[in-house]
């Protein structure tokens, strides 16, 4: 049986059709260090090349199981060769632009 572990640091709601389907609660958070290096300055704001370094928290792979992750998450660990990471993808928003959920998961 395939597991989903949700390692971002709040609840995903995950919609189909306008409607909550399915409530994926945290467990746990897996994160990306990055190192900025500033490039130039447009208009008096700093311009930055940022590159992903560390991931922390992210399990060893499982078999039959996903982790949904941050996208910037997602990008580093791939760089390792992880195949088992999903990201929220087709967010959901409400009537003040919040994300309040996603339709589907992107696997990298």
């Amino acid at each position: 049986m395939e597991r989903i572990v949700n390692l971002t640091p709040h609840s995903i709601d995950v919609y189909y059709q306008g409607e909550v389907v399915r409530t994926i609660q945290s467990d746990g958070l897996a994160r990306c260090t990055s190192i900025d290096e500033e490039l130039d300055q447009l208009a008096g704001l700093p311009i930055v090349h940022m590159d992903s370094e560390a991931v922390e928290g992210l399990p060893a792979e499982e078999p039959g199981t996903y982790y949904i992750v941050s996208s910037m998450t997602a990008q580093a660990a791939v760089k390792s060769g992880r195949s088992d990471l999903l990201v929220p993808t087709k967010l959901v928003r409400d009537l003040n632009n919040r994300v309040i959920g996603c339709e589907v998961f992107c696997k990298l």
